[in-house]
């Protein structure tokens, strides 16, 4: 079929010229073989690396969510103690408030049994204008 001069080996009449590209294209097929190797390397580490960032970040996930957890107890516990004191100096200035109304109350009564002890009639409105 085909020439020997053509061809360095001879080929088989069932398989034709298909032998004759592989076998020909040999040396080609195994360079690329390797390269095929040193991509599937390559895409491995890429691979593994990027799956222990996957595992690191499901770590600082973790981290970061045990930290919330923390910083969300903390405000609770602020809030509560915050309404605490807040209800603290609620009474406190009801309480100063109440005093302070209760010293003032009491001059005023003082003053008032002071000038009935004293002997004059009309406390609230003085004597002089009344004469006028």
């Amino acid at each position: 079929m085909f020439d020997s001069k053509d061809n360095e080996r001879d080929e088989s009449p069932l398989l034709g010229s298909s032998t004759f590209y592989y076998e020909d294209k040999s040396p080609k097929r195994l360079s690329n073989m390797e390269q095929v190797k040193t991509d599937l390397t390559t895409v491995t580490t890429i691979a593994r690396d990027n799956l222990f960032k996957v595992v690191e970040r499901g770590e600082q996930l973790i981290d970061l969510e045990t930290r919330s957890e923390n910083l969300s107890a903390g405000a609770d516990l602020f809030n509560t103690r915050a309404r605490g004191v807040k209800r603290n100096m609620w009474w406190n200035n009801k309480k100063g408030i109440m005093i302070f109304s209760g010293i003032f109350l009491l001059i005023v009564v003082i003053v008032v049994f002071s000038q009935a002890l004293s002997g004059e009639k009309n406390i609230l409105i003085p004597t002089d204008s009344i004469t006028n």
